[in-house]
């Protein structure tokens, strides 16, 4: 569950109401999971490319029922494409 979220708007008024119900590009991603908490960070571009928002998050998760606390790589750096540890 969320432990705490901020939302960051970046874009005015006039720049919301611009956007409008057209599609947005998001990304998130975490930095770490670690002790059952991980931290996120997203954001939101309109679709001309203007940032509208960033979004940060500290979430708490419990254990799943095989032990597995999160998926097999995550919080760690991504991997470039055709290295020796991606491949092994």
């Amino acid at each position: 569950g969320t432990v705490s979220m901020t939302h960051y708007y970046h874009a005015d008024a006039a720049q919301l109401i611009e956007a409008g119900d057209r599609h947005v590009l998001g990304h998130a991603r975490a930095a770490r999971m670690h002790n059952n908490y991980s931290d996120q960070i997203a954001h939101v571009w309109s679709d001309d490319g203007t940032l509208l928002l960033t979004s940060t998050q500290v979430a708490y998760y419990k254990e799943g029922s095989r032990g597995r606390r999160c998926p097999a790589g995550a919080g760690k750096p991504p991997v470039s494409e055709g290295s020796a540890e991606q491949l092994a």
